[in-house]
């Protein structure tokens, strides 16, 4: 005889995550969205862990703010103030490292579910961003309209009196620029004023280095590298353009490139372009590259920084990328002298 066997689902598992303001606001606040991955693995998994034996099922919410300083806070859906499991997990997760967020608080709710969730069960402010019960009383004598988080979060979780917010210490765009002559090609670049520049040439490589650290002194973050090769096919074998081709596919082809973007090949008169934005490890990188229709020149340009700092440096990196590489005029006069 055969018997059918049933087993009853058990933990917790995430549905969803809510984050409660717009693209712009957390473009400000959070410096990149790496490190908010990892702080949402580590509570998902303290939950999973704390939770992995429950079997009623139910729906959960997981709401998460977090103030400059590395400061947060957590509330759940339903409330931890009748559930003693429940607040011991609230416990743990106010014990974990946060990330750090910048000009104001950060907040996103972890959406899941226990034993497999409650089927009949409506989940709470359905249609709108999940509203912790503690947030609605917080502001139940309010007359006003709320703003969705930080109106809650002023009542629900205000700053100590004289508290004062840590200083915001991330780089900030370069606003002034100069010309920088690339010798001795004599072409021209738009610097930002208080970046370092080094040239470094060989007999038929000349490579120029614009950088927000001294490159002289050891590796650089953020800044634009020009390399431009001469006597491409002698020296490789390859014309200019099998050279750039072949560079933009190993980097396409290893697995440890992520490709944000390509552009096609534009004929720029001199010069022919192509373009490859990409993430590699933890840079972020914008690829210019060019050969000459003409002259057995390949020229790239590598503009990037960290991941985090990449929203704060990508405008000055097009305004770099629109270099030239060499003064024809000069090399015109040479030629008649």
């Amino acid at each position: 005889m055969l018997h059918s066997l049933s087993f009853a689902a058990e933990g917790f598992e995430t549905e969803n995550l809510v984050l409660y303001q717009p693209d712009a606001v957390l473009k400000e606040r959070l410096p990149s969205v790496n490190p908010l991955g990892d702080y949402f693995k580590k509570i998902e998994a303290e939950c999973k862990g704390s939770l992995a034996k429950e079997t009623q099922a139910s729906r959960l919410v997981v709401v998460v703010a977090v103030k400059p300083g590395k400061q947060s806070k957590v509330w759940f859906i339903p409330s931890a103030t009748k559930d003693p499991k429940l607040a011991e997990l609230q416990k743990k997760l106010e014990m974990l490292p946060a990330i750090d967020v910048y000009g104001g608080p950060f907040a996103f709710a972890i959406c899941g579910k226990i034993a497999g969730g409650n089927p009949a069960a409506k989940a709470e402010d359905e249609g709108g961003p999940p509203i912790p019960q503690e947030w609605k009383d917080a502001v139940k004598d309010s007359k006003e309209g709320i703003r969705v988080p930080e109106g809650f979060l002023a009542k629900v979780w205000p700053d100590p009196p004289g508290w004062t917010a840590p200083a915001d210490k991330r780089p900030k765009a370069p606003t002034e620029f100069v010309t920088q002559v690339l010798e001795p090609l004599g072409g021209k670049i738009q610097k930002p004023k208080d970046w370092h520049y080094h040239e470094g040439h060989r007999k038929s490589t000349y490579m120029w280095t614009l950088s927000v650290e001294d490159s002289e002194k050891g590796p650089y973050v953020t800044g634009v590298r020009i390399q431009a090769f001469v006597g491409v096919k002698e020296a490789t074998g390859k014309t200019a353009k099998e050279f750039i081709l072949d560079f933009i596919k190993s980097k396409k082809d290893n697995a440890a490139v992520r490709v944000v973007s390509t552009c096609d090949e534009k004929d720029q008169g001199i010069f022919s372009r192509m373009c490859l934005e990409i993430e590699e490890g933890p840079n972020h990188i914008l690829y210019s590259l060019f050969w000459g229709n003409e002259a057995d020149i390949a020229v790239v340009s590598i503009a990037g920084t960290s991941e985090e700092l990449w929203h704060i440096y990508a405008p000055t990196f097009d305004k770099m990328n629109k270099f030239e590489l060499m003064d024809m005029k000069r090399f015109e006069e040479k030629k008649e002298k």
